[in-house]
């Protein structure tokens, strides 16, 4: 696209009978806008949410977007393309919904202010060169989905210091995703998977530890508002969140205010939560 990356373009507006494409709050789509083209380089616009009947997000699409900080992503989200969000310097932390199934090389690549990285349940593959050059990313949380992590993927991420992978098979490693991340990095598993991983190519250099150690998980973190009352977890801002068992299966995807589970103790993670809660009736 002609405009993409421009830094000095802060909304683009269309004749409305364009056949072809159409725009809403000066972003670029294509005429139904399932397909997302350009969001302008010099958008003001910090924090941006993505419309619902997006399915797809094009090649380069925010490429040189330096002031947004934060992008939710719909859950129908299918396919990012290459370079999507390359250069996107003040984004701090992005979750990734299940629903995507198809990632162009070099996604997230010289996000520089990228901290955390949530994949939710169903993504299989982190794509070549992913998240290379993220230099900020320090926890990153993958689903049990995840069979495959590509080279490169998070090439010069120094910064990561624990990685949570919900898979009991430990995913494949094509050549080093992981160059120049250190292995003291805390890497918890899923404990029945534990030796499993230690005996896997790569995954076995980190310092494994299972999740249930119940030190993957952070309580500085809780937002105002969200607490355990009556058996039941109050969300009275409407978080997105997503809450796992202590065998890292996910059991609730979800915005809801009140969320009935079962006793027990869980993890439960979305913006601005990490925390480990306990209901009890």
């Amino acid at each position: 696209m002609t405009f993409s990356g421009s830094t000095a373009l802060t909304d683009i507006e269309l004749s409305e009978d364009n056949p072809y494409y159409s725009t809403e709050d000066g972003v670029l789509f294509n005429a139904d806008k399932s397909t997302l083209l350009i969001f302008p380089g010099g958008k003001t616009s910090k924090n941006y949410v993505m419309p619902e009947n997006v399915t797809t997000i094009g090649i380069g699409a925010f490429v040189y977007c330096p002031l947004v900080t934060e992008i939710t992503l719909p859950e129908g989200i299918t396919t990012i393309g290459e370079n999507a969000f390359d250069e996107c310097t003040a984004l701090t932390e992005i979750t990734l919904p299940g629903t995507l199934t198809t990632w162009g090389r070099f996604v997230f690549s010289n996000c520089a202010a990228l901290q955390r990285l949530t994949l939710n349940e169903g993504i299989t593959t982190v794509s070549y060169g992913a998240f290379s050059d993220c230099i900020a990313l320090t926890r990153i949380d993958f689903p049990s989905t995840l069979s495959r992590v590509e080279n490169t993927a998070f090439n010069g991420c120094m910064a990561i210091k624990e990685i949570t992978v919900r898979a009991t098979t430990p995913p494949t490693l094509i050549r080093n995703p992981f160059n120049n991340v250190s292995q003291e990095t805390t890497v918890y598993v899923p404990a029945e998977a534990l030796e499993t991983y230690a005996q896997a190519i790569t995954w076995k250099n980190f310092n494994l530890q299972p999740i249930d150690a119940g030190t993957a998980v952070e309580t500085t973190t809780t937002p105002d508002g969200l607490h355990i009352e009556a058996g039941r977890i109050h969300n009275p801002q409407a978080i997105s969140l997503n809450i796992f068992d202590l065998q890292g299966r996910i059991v609730y995807q979800g915005a809801q205010t009140n969320i009935n589970l079962p006793e027990g103790i869980y993890l439960v993670r979305g913006k601005g939560v990490s925390r480990k809660v306990m209901i009890a009736e």
